[in-house]
């Protein structure tokens, strides 16, 4: 069975906000598979001088397997990983301007990691963008 809830609140005013809950639960009657993902997303949108716009975006996320499922790291030693401590959270920061009914540019920087794991599991990555985006159909 999965069951899903997603709540979202929007203000607009001269900055946009937002905030969104996300919760989904699969419920197995496998071993293992029983789970709650939870989500929380924090946005912010703005106009800055010169016509550029800025968003700011933070995500949160937490997994939790309802049964105790360990994956072994060093059979030999007899230490293990939970996979619980997966969790991909991020923050970014995104750039963009129109130049004319058709073309823009666009940047954006983001930090993706999961800062509430364990050791064994660390993760993160940087990544850089920059472009220009063409609309075929200008609105």
């Amino acid at each position: 069975l999965y069951h899903s809830l997603v709540l979202e609140s929007i203000y607009t005013g001269e900055q946009i906000y937002s905030i969104l809950y996300g919760a989904q639960v699969i419920d197995s009657n496998s071993y293992g598979q029983t789970s709650v993902r939870q989500r929380v997303e924090l946005a912010m949108t703005s106009e800055l001088p010169g016509s550029l716009f800025l968003t700011g975006r933070a995500v949160l996320r937490l997994h939790t397997f309802l049964d105790s499922l360990l994956l072994a790291q060093d059979a030999q030693t007899g230490t293990f990983v939970s996979i619980e401590d997966e969790n991909r959270n991020s923050l970014s920061l995104h750039l963009a301007r129109d130049l004319g009914p058709r073309w823009g540019l666009e940047a954006r920087l983001a930090l993706y990691s999961n800062e509430f794991a364990t050791e064994e599991l660390r993760y993160r990555r940087q990544t850089a963008y920059f472009g220009a985006l063409y609309r075929f159909d200008p609105k």
